[in-house]
């Protein structure tokens, strides 16, 4: 089978797993959902605050492809490529929440939960981490999917928001990597 078929092809059984977990958005909530104190709220929800969180992992990010060895020409493509794919795919996800109002589990919280803007920004992350030593690529895991899980059982997100979020920025991570570091 040929690249652009398996692409096709994973893309597709990702639209199509997508949407059963659209339908199942709620009832899955419901069954996982955790009832959680207003100070636990407010302590995670501070962590988690995008004028927090977006950098620190952004940094995050920029100390991966920094300090791995190499060429420095490489290492200056990544860095270009990693702050072009993270404008883009978070640009995506204002759009699509600007023009999509889906309200999030929790309906306190408002009515910006479609895509996952912090899935996004995990994601978009993993293509760069991948020459990292081990000890990085298992913390990094452990830390998306520690903040990944309280987004959906605090009431963030549903797991489609979070599930689309990690494949707008892992794709667009990916293509952009590849487009400005192959040539």
């Amino acid at each position: 089978m040929k690249t652009k078929q398996k692409i096709i092809l994973i893309y597709g059984l990702f639209l199509v797993f997508y949407f059963i977990l659209l339908a199942l958005d709620k009832t899955l909530y419901s069954l996982f959902a955790i009832q959680i104190t207003e100070s636990i709220r407010n302590i995670v929800f501070s962590i988690q605050q995008d004028l927090i969180f977006f950098p620190i992992v952004f940094l995050f990010g920029l100390a991966c492809i920094y300090f791995k060895k190499g060429e420095n020409n490489k290492r200056n493509k990544k860095t270009i490529a990693f702050i072009i794919s993270i404008t883009i795919s978070l640009f995506i996800v204002f759009i699509l929440k600007t023009f999509i109002y889906k309200s999030r589990p929790d309906l306190l919280l408002g009515f910006d939960s479609f895509p996952s803007g912090h899935a996004t920004i995990l994601f978009t992350l993993f293509p760069f981490i991948k020459e990292n030593p081990n000890l990085i690529k298992i913390s990094y895991i452990i830390f998306a999917t520690l903040i990944l899980l309280s987004r959906f059982l605090f009431g963030y997100h549903y797991l489609s928001d979070l599930l689309l979020g990690a494949m707008i920025g892992y794709s667009i991570s990916l293509l952009t990597k590849f487009i400005l570091t192959k040539r």
